[in-house]
């Protein structure tokens, strides 16, 4: 594990010390952040949402990554996973998302719970249901 520190790192320090470390870290001006591992369920999950996610914009022009890719945007000196005007955040414990949409300069917040529930993507116009988000999930393994 990269451990961090107060000290700037560059671009060129950080992509060295990522293909030597067994976990994986994001960049951001200078500074290296630790990313959190991945579950069995996480991987249920994810995979749920891509597959979701692609069969509903398959006809349109969005390229749908999974956590593993690395951009570089030059603009703001940082690698890191890319995001539009949605961040979500679904929980792995229960049918639970907090889904925030950007609107102008602010993020509002949107809670949503059980699997009868339905997350809108405004801005890819599209929408998608908890149930699929949670598709073959045991909740009574830990």
């Amino acid at each position: 594990m990269i451990q961090p520190s107060h000290t700037l790192i560059t671009p060129e320090e950080y992509l060295a010390l990522e293909e030597k470390s067994r976990d994986k870290h994001e960049y951001w001006h200078g500074e290296i952040f630790l990313m959190a591992g991945a579950s069995r369920r996480h991987n249920i999950i994810a995979g749920n949402t891509y597959v979701a996610l692609r069969a509903k914009l398959a006809q349109k022009p969005y390229e749908i990554y999974t956590a593993d890719v690395r951009l570089h945007i030059e603009k703001y000196n940082a690698y890191t996973i890319p995001s539009l005007e949605h961040y979500i955040m679904i929980d792995q414990t229960q049918p639970y998302i907090e889904a925030y949409r950007r609107e102008g300069r602010f993020w509002m917040l949107e809670t949503l719970e059980g699997l009868d529930a339905v997350l809108k993507l405004r801005a890819l116009d599209m929408e998608l249901a908890l149930s699929e988000i949670y598709a073959r999930i045991d909740w009574s393994e830990e």
